[in-house]
């Protein structure tokens, strides 16, 4: 089953709410490399963050360079303002993150708030859906299924693997 219904803390979802697929082995092939992908750009952006540091490293390994480069051919009254702005630089964002992470270290630490939703039972889904419960299991089967929900939230059609079932009405 592609689409399980999740209920909220008032026991149904919102009109015009979409499904969301929580188990992972629901999603579809595009869900998981879009997921991915969006993973992906945010690592990426990190690392984009992090190339001062990187730069720093390649100073290191050509030191000799540096050295003859910046050191023996600049002025050295800007040499020296230049690194004292970015070693505070580099000391203030470092004491941002450090700050951010304990901060939640102390707010979060041993308190577990997130907590897994419980599967709706079969009465839920069939008041929820408006539909006889005896129908849900089999739906459950399928490997495909797509759910037509009207503009007021109401399931009007389900339609499993290209083969319309009946219309919604008369399923009740």
């Amino acid at each position: 089953m592609s689409n399980t219904a999740t209920l909220g803390t008032t026991g149904f979802m919102r009109n015009k709410d979409p499904l969301i697929i929580e188990q992972p082995d629901f999603q579809s092939m595009k869900q998981r490399y879009g997921q991915r992908t969006l993973a992906f750009l945010g690592w990426a952006g990190w690392l984009y963050l992090l190339l001062p540091l990187v730069n720093i490293i390649g100073w290191g390994f050509g030191a000799e360079m540096f050295y003859e480069k910046i050191i023996v051919h600049s002025d050295k009254v800007e040499l020296t303002a230049l690194v004292i702005t970015y070693v505070i630089l580099v000391t203030v964002v470092l004491n941002l993150i450090a700050g951010w992470a304990l901060y939640h270290i102390w707010r979060f630490a041993g308190k577990e708030r997130r907590k897994a939703q419980p599967e709706p039972t079969m009465d839920e889904l069939s008041e929820y859906f408006r539909v006889k419960a005896y129908r849900i299991p089999q739906w459950q089967k399928t490997k495909r299924m797509t759910l037509h929900i009207n503009d007021k939230g109401y399931l009007e059609d389900i339609d499993t693997i290209g083969k319309n079932l009946r219309k919604a009405s008369s399923l009740l």
